[in-house]
């Protein structure tokens, strides 16, 4: 019985690499590295508990006005939060390119998020899209720099030809306030 046993483990383990060859691991390992090279932003990405007054000091410094500042906190629900905290995770399934959102009072756990589309552009920009077709034609564009585990963004455009130019003000508003603290990527 034990030699029927082991011989059975040694048929399964040859056959392994006539189904997956060496050059095939090698080729799967190029290719994942190579995505990764081509694409810094891919993984979960958290800002530290950032100050409300540093945000609303940011957003002022910004061109926005207090009024606006104010109206974001309280549209957001964050009138009571004493810090905030941002996250960005990139990633796909399966050729296509996905970013999730999050923005959370830093005294609560993060819930949901808005689910977007992504495309890395030249000269270090991301382009972020929702993936709900009625809201398609909404689009943020960030500025990037990643040093090892660190992101920086920089809040460069929001379109949507469906919103009201006061709406797209407050989304430049919430994207800006976004990029005030780097990133830290956790996986």
């Amino acid at each position: 019985m034990r030699i029927q046993r082991r011989s059975l483990v040694v048929g399964v383990l040859a056959s392994i690499p006539v189904l997956v060859g060496p050059g095939d691991v090698a080729a799967s390992r190029m290719d994942s590295a190579q995505t990764r090279a081509e694409d810094a932003l891919l993984g979960a990405w958290v800002t530290a508990p950032v100050p409300i007054a540093t945000i609303r000091r940011a957003l002022v410094a910004a061109h926005f006005a207090p009024a606006e500042v104010d109206e974001y906190q309280r549209a957001l629900g964050f009138t009571n939060a004493k810090s905030l905290r941002f996250g960005f995770t990139f990633f796909r399934k399966g050729s296509t390119n996905h970013a999730l959102q999050k923005f959370w009072d830093a005294a609560k756990r993060p819930a949901g998020g808005d689910d977007g589309f992504y495309k890395v552009l030249p000269g270090h920009r991301v382009a972020v899209s929702s993936t709900h077709p009625d809201l398609r034609p909404w689009r943020e564009v960030f500025g990037y720099g990643v040093q090892r585990n660190q992101l920086k963004l920089r809040f460069i455009s929001a379109t949507n030809p469906k919103e009201t130019a006061k709406e797209l003000r407050f989304d430049r508003v919430v994207m800006t306030a976004a990029t005030v603290a780097p990133y830290v990527k956790t996986r």
